[in-house]
């Protein structure tokens, strides 16, 4: 049985007398706990019976998934639990281990263990905008060097190979960069 669940087993009702081990003297009882339960009955013959109903609790699954996930506009992730539970239930409607969403949102999935009980975790996923980078034509008088400009971020990688913020340039051309933000976002 799972764990804080109630179990009413049911008994005959053919029975002139019933004793529960703990003094109930009814045919149905409540159980909340486990452990071992006694029964003695008596039929209309006046035979008396005795039996034992063991009851087990089974802990319930407990799937395990960030709290929070990231990712950058556009990208994707993959929602995962491990593949051991019985069955699976995301709250997008799909069954399987796993959910690949570029949706921002708060997802939960439910999963049912080997013991047929049930557990439950939510994620929050969250998107984080590309870096904003931009920078206007400019025009090189008489082949002097210049600094190209984009602001801040946490890497760069300009067309000509440069991986610093402000590459000095020397020749006229086009240029552009790849930016990555403190998020792990990239954008051109």
């Amino acid at each position: 049985m799972c764990d804080s669940a109630i179990f009413i087993p049911i008994v005959s009702d053919k029975y002139l007398s019933y004793t529960w081990g703990m003094g109930d003297t009814i045919s149905d009882i409540t159980i909340s706990q486990e452990g071992s339960y006694v029964l003695n009955v008596i039929d209309t013959s006046g035979c008396a019976y005795t039996d034992t109903l063991n009851v087990l609790y089974a802990a319930p699954p407990v799937p395990t998934i960030p709290t929070q996930v990231f990712i950058c506009e556009g990208d994707s992730t993959t929602l995962s639990v491990s593949s051991t539970f019985s069955s699976f239930a995301w709250s997008t409607g799909a069954t399987g281990s796993s959910i690949s969403t570029t949706v921002a949102g708060v997802y939960y999935v439910t999963v049912t263990g080997t013991a047929g009980c049930f557990g439950f975790d939510t994620v929050q996923v969250l998107i984080n905008p590309l870096p904003y980078v931009a920078f206007t034509d400019s025009l090189m008088c008489n082949l002097d060097p210049m600094v190209l400009d984009v602001g801040w971020y946490s890497s760069f990688l300009w067309s000509n190979g440069d991986s610093v913020q402000n590459p000095i340039i020397t020749s006229p051309g086009q240029y552009s960069v790849t930016v990555t933000d403190l998020n792990g976002c990239e954008n051109s």
